[in-house]
């Protein structure tokens, strides 16, 4: 067997014993007994062949059974994957479906503008490609109260005539409110409103619905709806907006179309009327240049006559000025020595000569003195401050001066007790008397003898003081009250005898307007005059330190050392004099000087030389420009510091008195906290010493 199993030996106790015979019997033994083995190990292996096969096998069917579970799980995957695949393809053919549909509908809202087939196509193109039974199109109507059915698809009832409220409970009303779309799973469970009944009669179950809009406000909305259970999902409620999305386009497009027609109609209806204009336009065109021409010769000789005005106006100023001079100078004389001669002993005859002398002298004086004030309004070189004047107080003053004219003429002059007590008025001081001089003189003169002149105010409707100066003398006929206001213009002087200039009224105008008001006149013949003019109400200056939310002496705490100050007011006002004297009595330091003329201001100056001067711009002798010149101007006063107080609130003003020294420059009506605190200041500043001490320094 060409294995080798071991040895077989027989032995024998005879000698010679084993012959060929023997041998060839052992050999077949031996070769017995070999195949023996062989047959016994080939059983052995076999059995471990069957069993190896055995287990083998085993292991075949236990793989067999492992393979077949796996194909049968990958062809449940497999069968899986074909039916999402299935579906899948579904909703792509749906999703192009919808995409045609809505290229289609696009395509539509570009060409057409039938809106209603637009609509109806929506809600046709709804229903086919969404899979639903019903679509719907509700528009919310005018006043916002109901929807009505504007296109459908697959109702069974004719909804055309159905309108549905628009509140919170109702489906229509609860969608349009909705931000998001309304998504119903089933209307016989839906809780967030009340399903309308034509639903219900439908079969309807589930539901979708979108907002259209339109023109920037709610068109009303666009439903699918289905006889089914139905949960709409996303890509349902993407296609239906983009429904709505569309036929929002076609709404809005339909809106501007309409706009742009109206425009188109308007655009041709005004080239039409451009063409006509542009027609009348080219005639006047040649009129203008025509007119054009004229101007300019019209301009040339305006220029003309304008350089001749100012020629004739400078000549008028100097000779004014030189008239003014040439005969104020020999009336100083005829007036002096007229005075002088009636202090003499006279017979009867030369002292009426000699008041005759006199009293031409002065109507003479009195008419120099007008024309050159209205040769300075006209001029505009006319300077006013403008203040709160106590209106009693200028009347009663200007009342002292002219009743001595009132007793020659025997005339009654009796100021009316006023009905508003403490009355202020804002005006210049020295004009508003000027004023009330000439009406009150004009009164008395044209007059009838015993007659009575009568002055009065009242309040405007417009808050403002109507001053009323009224006479019972002859009366202005309506034609002549034209010719009063014309200067050299007197009425009836040859008849009347009245002296006068016949430049009081017209002086009175010019400064009235000056200050902002007028000069009105109502007149009655036989009976007499009523001249009167408005001006604004003010405030008393020491009212309103007395009115103020803190007394003087709490409006400026005292921060000054213990030292003596003076200080030197230039101020022709007394009701401003007043109010200073009760603002500085806080400050018992302070010693106050007073002057009322600025040629006494300059003197009271040299004499204390004040710590501080206070310094009003106008002042009836001569500027506070010139005052304020000659202080700084003069070496013994110069380092004493100014503030002025002035009604005169133009920023030129204030910027050329800052430049040319001043301390400070304080406009009226005072701030009596600004303005003590401005004084404080000052005293207390280093550069605030006695000038008397510089002086003396300068001396040594």
């Amino acid at each position: 067997m060409g294995q080798v199993h071991g040895t077989l030996a027989v032995y024998a106790t005879e000698t010679d014993f084993f012959q060929d015979k023997e041998v060839e019997l052992l050999e077949e033994v031996s070769s017995t007994v070999s195949f023996a083995l062989d047959s016994l190990e080939a059983v052995k292996q076999r059995e471990q062949y069957e069993t190896e096969l055995h287990r083998m096998h085993e292991e075949l069917e236990l793989r067999v059974k492992q393979r077949t579970t796996e194909l049968e799980q990958a062809n449940a995957s497999l069968q899986r994957e074909v039916v999402e695949r299935q579906a899948a393809e579904a909703k792509v053919l749906m999703r192009m479906s919808q995409q045609k549909a809505l290229a289609a509908i696009g395509q539509q809202a570009l060409i057409n503008v039938d809106l209603d087939s637009i609509m109806q196509n929506i809600t046709d193109y709804v229903t086919s490609t969404m899979g639903v039974e019903v679509s719907s199109l509700l528009e919310l109507l005018p006043g916002g109260e109901n929807f009505c059915f504007r296109a459908s698809s697959g109702w069974k009832a004719d909804v055309s005539q159905y309108q549905l409220p628009n509140d919170a409970n109702s489906h229509a009303g609860c969608a349009l409110l909705s931000e998001t779309p309304l998504i119903v799973d089933d209307f016989s469970k839906e809780t967030r409103f009340k399903p309308s009944p034509h639903l219900l009669e439908e079969g309807i179950v589930s539901g979708a619905t979108v907002t259209v809009g339109g023109g920037g406000k709610p068109f009303g909305i666009l439903g699918a709806y289905t006889v089914n259970s139905r949960h709409f999902t996303p890509d349902d409620i993407y296609s239906l907006q983009n429904m709505a999305n569309v036929l929002s386009t076609a709404l809005e497009q339909r809106r501007i179309t309409n706009e742009i027609t109206q425009l188109n109609d308007h655009l041709q209806e005004v080239n039409e009327k451009l063409n006509t204009r542009n027609g009348q336009l080219q005639m006047t065109m040649d009129a203008l240049e025509e007119t054009v021409q004229m101007l300019k010769q019209a301009k040339a000789e305006a220029d003309e006559a304008k350089e001749s005005a100012e020629n004739a106006n400078r000549t008028k100023n100097e000779f004014l000025s030189r008239m003014s001079h040439e005969l104020r100078t020999p009336l100083n004389a005829i007036l002096g020595f007229g005075q002088i001669l009636e202090q003499q002993e006279l017979t009867e005859l030369q002292i009426e000569s000699v008041k005759y002398i006199i009293k031409g002298g002065r109507h003479l004086l009195n008419l120099i003195n007008d024309i050159l004030d209205i040769s300075r309004i006209e001029a505009g070189r006319f300077d006013l401050s403008i203040e709160p004047i106590d209106l009693n107080g200028i009347i009663e003053e200007a009342c002292a001066l002219i009743r001595p004219l009132a007793a020659e003429y025997n005339i009654q002059l009796s100021p009316e007790p006023s009905m508003i007590a403490d009355c202020h008025v804002m005006a210049d001081r020295r004009q508003l008397k000027q004023v009330f001089i000439n009406l009150f003189s004009n009164a008395i003169k044209y007059n009838n003898p015993g007659g009575k002149v009568t002055v009065s105010w009242t309040t405007t409707e417009e808050g403002k003081i109507r001053i009323s100066v009224i006479d019972t003398g002859h009366g202005i006929a309506a034609e002549d009250i034209s010719k009063i206001f014309t200067p050299f213009e007197r009425l009836d002087a040859d008849t009347t005898g009245v002296e006068g200039t016949g430049l009081g009224l017209p002086l009175s105008q010019h400064l009235l307007t000056v200050m902002g008001s007028d000069l009105f006149v109502k007149s009655t013949l036989g009976k007499g005059s009523n001249f009167y003019f408005d001006l604004p109400s003010a405030s008393a200056p020491e009212n309103e330190l007395v009115n103020s939310s803190k007394s003087i002496y709490d409006l400026g705490a005292r921060t000054l050392p213990e030292k003596k100050y003076t200080i030197l007011l230039i101020e022709d006002n007394p009701s401003n004099l007043r109010l200073i004297e009760m603002i500085l009595s806080s400050r018992p330091e302070v010693t106050l000087y007073s002057a009322i003329q600025g040629s006494m201001g300059l003197e009271l100056a040299r004499q204390h030389l004040p710590n501080l001067i206070l310094l009003d711009l106008h002042l009836p002798d001569m500027s506070g420009q010139q005052v304020f010149n000659q202080l700084k101007g003069s070496e013994i006063t110069r380092d004493i510091p100014i503030m002025v107080v002035s009604a005169d609130a133009t920023p030129s003003r204030i910027e050329r008195v800052m430049k040319g020294g001043a301390t400070a420059y304080l406009t009226k009506p005072l701030n009596v906290v600004d303005f003590l605190k401005a004084v404080d200041e000052t005293l207390q500043s280093k550069k605030t010493a006695s000038p008397k001490m510089h002086t003396e320094e300068g001396k040594s």
